[in-house]
């Protein structure tokens, strides 16, 4: 016969595994969302220098850069990085006429990859959720 203090001992334990089981649960759900606001903060401040070298770019030639090299040295020293440790470097893509986009994809859970966006018609770093990142 197992004492009562025992299976009370095990009860505890078994709540408090469930417990943190629960809480692992709701962090690695919450968890990146969370990030993602830190890291479009990050982008902002790591890509300020390249998006004014962009449109420094622009306002001399009248058209934005084929890619982001061509501001190096005259406009950037050297290309900034992302600061954000998944992918160092923005990735550019000149658009119709005067329009660019500076991106970063994101890696969300396993497979689901998002973007951080960064659209000259919109001058403001967003999340792009997947399956709309063009």
């Amino acid at each position: 016969m197992v004492p009562l203090q025992t299976v009370n001992g095990r009860a505890r334990a078994s709540w408090w595994i469930a417990g943190f089981a629960v809480i692992g649960v709701i962090a690695f759900v919450v968890e990146p969302h969370i990030n993602r606001e830190r890291h479009l903060s990050r982008l902002g401040t790591s890509a300020a220098p390249l998006v004014e070298a962009i449109r420094a770019f622009q306002t001399d030639t009248g058209y934005p850069p084929a890619t982001l090299n061509e501001l190096v040295p005259r406009y950037l020293d050297h290309l900034p990085a992302t600061r954000y440790r998944a992918v160092q470097t923005f990735s550019y893509s000149r658009g119709p006429g005067p329009e660019w986009t500076l991106e970063v994809p994101s890696t969300s859970l396993m497979f689901d990859v998002d973007a951080f966006q960064y659209y000259s018609r919109v001058p403001a770093w967003r999340l792009v959720p997947a399956g709309q990142v063009r």
